[in-house]
């Protein structure tokens, strides 16, 4: 798998995911920003995009596709395994990882793993589990 495509779309989900709790919290913050500025060969574009993300709640659209995509790229256990760490890393940067957080990640793990058949049905309880 390309790897700056790996975390390019894991970016995005991580910061869909730091909204879980309705708010990105310092922690967080550092967190992702930290992330960002590690991505190799990220274009100055996509950089600013991805930044501007942290501001505003992402719509129920752009949730959608990115976790889609998310699974796309997740081909391989090891992807899976990276992207399920790096979420959890995420919830505790802010010091509580709170039950909602600990059910999303749960449910962002049967997404990955779902087959195309049970997709929906898991990408509509990570939708719900963000509050759409």
């Amino acid at each position: 798998m390309d790897k700056l495509r790996l975390s390019v779309v894991l970016a995005r989900a991580l910061i869909c995911a730091a909204w879980a709790d309705d708010a990105i919290d310092p922690g967080e913050r550092e967190f992702l920003d930290s992330f960002l500025r590690n991505i190799d060969g990220i274009s100055e574009t996509e950089s600013k995009g991805l930044q501007a993300l942290l501001d505003h709640r992402p719509l129920q659209s752009d949730i959608l596709l990115t976790f889609k995509e998310l699974r796309e790229v997740a081909a391989i256990k090891e992807d899976r395994e990276y992207i399920l760490e790096t979420v959890h890393g995420i919830f505790q940067s802010d010091g509580n990882f709170c039950d909602k957080e600990a059910s999303f990640l749960q449910t962002l793990e049967k997404l990955l793993n779902a087959d195309n058949e049970n997709f929906y049905q898991e990408m509509s309880k990570v939708l719900e589990s963000l509050k759409f």
